[in-house]
């Protein structure tokens, strides 16, 4: 859970939680028989000098390279830094961008292979042919270069069987190079992969697959036991929709209490997919916080994304979890196509009248690979293409009913308004750990706004 907050509040902030992503690919490497290191760049503050000095350290015999739109271009900064220390090593990148501009990315002089979707399988496949000696023709799930050609391999098969994978390598990062969030140490734990709702602003139902596949619900016990015992005080279920499978949800809990894991823990999900048995359930295993993609309070903006629920669902879902006791928050997204100033004003009330705890307001990105990314560009609408500005606080296209200092405006008189002394004593005086986290940032931006208020009437009395 990272707080909303606007400004530069956060622009010192560490990173929280080990990443997921490489330790899990380290993790099968090193299954398979492969020796594997990990440079984490932004959690040791490396810039990409540095972080190719510490690659080279290791003599690889082959570099991964991972990254979200927003990251993109600092990675094939590190690519190219890599290249020319390590000019005969070959250098693959993966993650979401590179998965949906494959061909663009394996053009790229210091970029050989390009992993697309889901990783595990087909890294330990790549490491093995290129250990062997052989092609890559073989190779599921790679786009790469041949000479001046461009070769795009077959699509691999997702994984069915997600309690094959060994748990995510945690020692192969210090764990000391991640901080915590008020005191606590927060893991990311991921019980299931695969979304079947194709909402047009995500992408995850491509790169996971639309058919959800879940994990035991002892192999995830096991996974809280071993995060629990790296000094875990908490931990973040990061499934695209964690109440999806309830059955498997009830599993987890059920394993919960009676190894007496007591821990507690926050997830996302969708409104639809909240039933009182379950929420009672999830509350007694220790569920602190549910976080719910609302999206939007019009229900144009919301058929428009492909979310298939309605406002008044939404509505209800927050009161349900508020029933159970859980905190809530409420993800939405401001200026996707179609919105005017009747629908923005529609999202603002629907938080205002549902009064969660935390809530995010977005602004509309149109991430490559979605739906809405290929609406926007086709029509001539993206006008930022620099991918770190891709990062849901910065306007990269505008249309005609709403433009980009409209929607910067409103988000910021929102979080003016949301974030008011009310809220942080109201927040304070509660016992969720998220409830007393919000209001201690929340104090902390109105005490940048104040500082930044008398900075620039300062500013203007010396003019």
């Amino acid at each position: 859970m990272v707080p909303p907050l606007p400004g530069g509040v956060l622009r010192d902030s560490v990173c929280v939680s080990p990443p997921l992503n490489v330790t899990y690919l380290g993790a099968v490497l090193r299954s398979g028989g492969h020796e594997v290191a990990i440079v984490d760049s932004p959690a040791s503050r490396l810039d990409e000098l540095k972080a190719a000095e510490k690659v080279k350290s290791f003599g690889p015999d082959l570099v991964g390279i991972s990254s979200l739109s927003q990251t993109y271009n600092s990675s094939l900064k590190v690519a190219h830094a890599i290249r020319e220390i390590l000019p005969d090593v070959p250098i693959s990148t993966g993650g979401p961008h590179a998965t949906f501009f494959d061909r663009q990315t394996a053009q790229h002089p210091d970029v050989d292979i390009v992993v697309r979707g889901e990783g595990e399988a087909t890294i330990v496949d790549l490491a093995n042919q290129l250990e062997a000696g052989h092609g890559l023709d073989a190779v599921l799930g790679i786009t790469y270069k041949e000479g001046a050609r461009v070769i795009s391999n077959g699509d691999r098969p997702f994984i069915q069987d997600l309690d094959s994978l060994p748990f995510p390598a945690y020692d192969l990062i210090p764990l000391s190079l991640y901080g915590a969030l008020r005191g606590r140490k927060i893991f990311l734990l991921l019980s299931s992969r695969g979304c079947p709702y194709g909402c047009g602003f995500c992408i995850m139902y491509k790169m996971d697959g639309n058919r959800v596949r879940a994990r035991s619900p002892k192999n995830v016990a096991d996974e809280i036991e071993l995060l629990i015992s790296l000094g875990a005080d908490s931990f973040s279920f990061c499934d695209e929709t964690f109440t999806f499978n309830a059955k498997g949800v009830e599993g987890i809990c059920d394993e919960i209490l009676a190894r007496r894991l007591e821990i507690p823990w926050d997830c996302q999900t969708r409104s639809d997919l909240l039933k009182p048995s379950l929420l009672e359930k999830m509350r007694k295993s220790g569920c602190e916080l549910i976080c719910l993609g609302v999206e939007s309070g019009s229900q144009r903006i919301l058929d428009r994304m492909k979310k298939r629920t309605t406002v008044a669902m939404n509505l209800e879902g927050v009161r349900a979890i508020k029933k159970a006791g859980i905190a809530v928050s409420t993800s939405l997204i401001i200026g996707y196509p179609g919105e005017d100033a009747e629908s923005l004003e529609e999202t603002i009330r629907f938080v205002k009248t549902t009064s969660p705890d935390i809530a995010y307001l977005n602004i509309a990105t149109p991430f490559p690979g979605t739906e809405f990314y290929d609406e926007v560009s086709s029509s001539g609408l993206i006008q930022e293409f620099e991918w770190q500005k891709y990062d849901i606080t910065m306007p990269v296209f505008e249309t005609t009913t709403m433009k980009k200092e409209t929607l910067l405006r409103a988000r910021r008189s929102f979080y003016n308004s949301w974030y008011s002394l009310g809220y942080v004593l109201r927040n304070l005086t509660k016992e969720n750990f998220y409830n007393r986290t919000m209001g201690w940032f929340a104090l902390n931006y109105i005490k940048w706004r104040f500082t930044n208020s008398l900075k620039k009437g300062v500013f203007r009395s010396f003019r």
